[in-house]
């Protein structure tokens, strides 16, 4: 197999853009009053579904989008999301009692 040495590559237009987005959400994060699951939700419907980004509570419970939308859209929230070693230590008693 050939290794190739590695190339540089030209900056692309977007670049500026995308510092600037991600110094933006670094500013929000590092306020010591963040909320940092809002600024997750926020972050992940501008990239998703731009359309709900300023109105994010108001199109989950909007009856006229269908539930498969809704859904995704609450399961931009990490405050919606169970995570997998979560579930087991709240099922698991032993590991409960070791926990405590």
């Amino acid at each position: 197999m050939a290794i190739l040495p590695l190339r540089k590559i030209p900056p692309r237009s977007c670049e500026g853009l995308a510092k600037e987005w991600v110094q933006e959400i670094g500013e929000k994060l590092n306020d010591p009053n963040a909320d940092r699951a809002r600024i997750c939700r926020e972050v992940l419907c501008d990239l998703t579904f731009p359309e709900f980004s300023a109105s994010w509570e108001t199109a989950c419970s909007d009856p006229k989008l269908s539930r498969p939308t809704r859904l995704a859209l609450l399961a931009l929230d990490p405050r919606n999301v169970t995570l997998e070693p979560e579930y087991y230590a709240e099922c698991d008693a032993t590991m409960l009692q070791q926990m405590a």
